[in-house]
């Protein structure tokens, strides 16, 4: 492991902790995971035996290469009923996340030289008792009629997805999390689907599986959620509501969109005005309404000016008398009332932006 600087390691009073002894290592075995000692013994000596070999995938592991002690600990608790049956475990454990067939062997004549009766260990996952109830309850759950999800109803239950469904069986009942290592269409996602609809789910909806596409920009967070403070986005969120159901008629009036877009709108005033109604009915996305917003408001239509305006650009602003001042019309005062309401609508639009934009600053 990455050794610490000696600055950090220099404020904290350092403890070395040594491995636990064999005896204490079998008596906290045997009461955590309640197995018979003659099973604590013989997992102790494959435990022992595995040490004493170099794993070529993990070789800088060290004697923890194959085995450590919380691989112990799971052993022990599948909870074994034979000899048999505590190699199976052993190898499903230990054995079956092994990339090379090497190491495998090391494994499995560890396990038949120190268990009592198992002479050559061969396993047919085909034929595994968790294959069988597993094809037993989606055949079941098929026949009483509910709903199977994509996929599901097709599976060819070739050796290797036995031996998958099997192996990831085993830590579902156990409890333990399971890691699923390989090439793309290699049948995870399928796996991981059929036995969370036969063993997992139930029926239950608040069981269902949940599916994450992992990326580098993945955080802890993104699996086990994370506590934030309350800024105020739902004020936010109630504003934005209102002020969309106050721009749908200002727009109908304003540049003639219509509910069944029949009007004479160009497209992205009907796109925005199908999200403005989404928003009123707190069913939309702010974000999403920000996006039809900027997109219309570039090609909102725009009151025109007055002659005596369009006479003198604003870089040539020149001092007029007072009374000649409030002879000019402004260019509300002489628009007409469609443009007038395209500057009313446009400047609602603009608001309920801007509480978009507050809205997605605030997290």
């Amino acid at each position: 492991r990455k050794m610490l600087s000696r600055a950090f390691r220099n404020r904290f009073t350092e403890i070395f902790v040594s491995e636990l002894p064999r005896d204490e290592l079998a008596v906290v075995i045997g009461k955590r995971c309640e197995v018979p000692p003659s099973f604590v013994k013989t997992m102790l000596a494959v435990y022992e035996d595995l040490q004493q070999h170099r794993s070529t995938s993990s070789v800088f592991l060290g004697k923890q290469s194959f085995m450590t002690v919380r691989d112990l600990l799971r052993w022990g608790h599948r909870k074994p009923g034979s000899y048999l049956e505590l190699a199976v475990e052993g190898y499903a454990l230990l054995g079956e996340r092994l990339r090379k067939e090497e190491d495998r062997d090391v494994v499995r004549k560890s396990l038949e030289k120190q268990c009592q009766g198992v002479k050559k260990l061969s396993i047919d996952y085909t034929e595994d008792p968790l294959v069988k109830e597993i094809q037993a309850k989606i055949a079941s759950r098929i026949a009483s009629g509910d709903q199977v999800p994509s996929g599901i109803g097709e599976v060819v239950w070739t050796p290797a997805f036995c031996r998958m469904c099997a192996l990831m069986g085993r830590c579902i009942k156990s409890k333990e999390p399971a890691l699923l290592i390989g090439e793309t269409g290699g049948g995870k996602t399928m796996a991981c689907q059929v036995l969370s609809w036969a063993l997992i789910e139930e029926g239950n909806a608040s069981r269902q599986l949940r599916i994450l596409n992992c990326h580098q920009q993945t955080e802890t967070a993104d699996f086990i959620g994370s506590l934030r403070p309350v800024r105020g986005r739902d004020v936010i969120f109630e504003r934005i509501c209102a002020k969309a159901g106050e721009l749908i008629p200002e727009m109908d009036s304003a540049l003639g969109t219509t509910e069944d877009g029949s009007g004479t709108a160009e497209g992205p005033f009907v796109k925005l005005r199908e999200v403005l109604v989404l928003a009123q009915q707190a069913d939309g996305n702010p974000k999403t309404l920000s996006q039809a917003l900027r997109v219309a408001l570039a090609r909102w239509p725009k009151a025109d000016l007055p002659e005596t305006a369009k006479e003198e650009p604003d870089s040539k602003r020149r001092r007029v008398g007072v009374g000649k001042a409030k002879s000019v019309d402004s260019p509300l005062e002489v628009a007409t009332p469609q443009m007038a309401g395209a500057d009313s609508s446009m400047a609602l639009a603009r608001h309920l932006l801007g509480l978009c934009c507050a809205w997605e600053r605030i997290f």
